[in-house]
């Protein structure tokens, strides 16, 4: 079974635009804020991962008699929804902690858009170098992320605001993909 088969009966590409958005609103308001609101961003930051993580799980929930690992998906939507919660409710919330936590989910998120990009490579689909290209920046700008948590001033604010520029900008490809496909199938039909 092919990718296109496999994603024929589905029809929410604007949920990886919503996702793609919001990851970008996100990395623009990080470096156009600076550290000075620091908490602010925290809480900007779980507000985007409340919508993020509740888009995914509406998506996988909607979609599980036709993805396979729908589940999978849930859970993740359900635990990034997790994140907004425990900013929200913590006084103190462990910086170094929260960086890392998001770098792994930021970390997952563009090695998810790798493999659709190889995906919508080999099924001849539009969107996949664009998606390949900044989901592999994704990865690379989330290790430094995770990598050095500690860092001071500039960088504090850099891993992380290009990390979600690029995982929006690489959602945009996933979109671009999808929609190209229903399009298709569509057309098909």
């Amino acid at each position: 079974m092919t990718m296109a088969d496999r994603l024929s009966h589905i029809r929410q590409w604007w949920v990886s635009l919503i996702n793609g958005i919001v990851f970008l609103l996100l990395g623009a308001w990080i470096l156009i804020a600076g550290v000075s609101t620091y908490s602010s961003i925290f809480i900007l930051l779980s507000l985007g991962f409340a919508i993020i993580g509740g888009f995914r799980a509406f998506y996988a929930y909607y979609n599980r008699k036709r993805l396979k690992y729908w589940s999978l998906l849930f859970v993740n939507g359900l635990i990034e929804f997790c994140v907004f919660i425990i900013i929200l409710v913590s006084d103190y919330i462990l910086t170094d902690l929260l960086v890392v936590y998001i770098g792994f989910i930021l970390l997952f998120r563009s090695i998810l858009g790798m493999g659709i990009s190889i995906n919508f490579y080999y099924s001849k689909m539009a969107g996949w170098l664009v998606t390949l290209l900044f989901s592999t920046l994704g990865v690379i700008a989330s290790f430094m992320m995770i990598w050095n948590p500690i860092a001071s001033g500039f960088s504090t604010l850099v891993y992380p605001a290009f990390t979600f520029l690029f995982v929006g900008i690489s959602q945009f490809g996933i979109t671009h993909g999808l929609k190209t496909l229903n399009k298709s199938m569509r057309t098909a039909t």
